[in-house]
């Protein structure tokens, strides 16, 4: 899978997870991480992102 497509998606699953208690954005990324370790560090950082962009 492109690298880019699983960092958008990535954001905007965090994104949406911001304002919304109930997503889980956090099983998005444990399921990328698990599919894309080399990604650790791209991955969190932009889980981290979206998550605090609507704070």
């Amino acid at each position: 899978m492109d690298d880019i497509a699983i960092l958008g998606g990535l954001f905007a699953v965090a994104l949406i997870a911001a304002p919304i208690p109930p997503a889980q954005s956090e099983a998005a990324l444990v399921e990328l991480l698990v599919a894309d370790p080399h990604l650790r560090v791209l991955l969190i950082a932009v889980a981290n992102l979206g998550k605090y962009l609507l704070r």
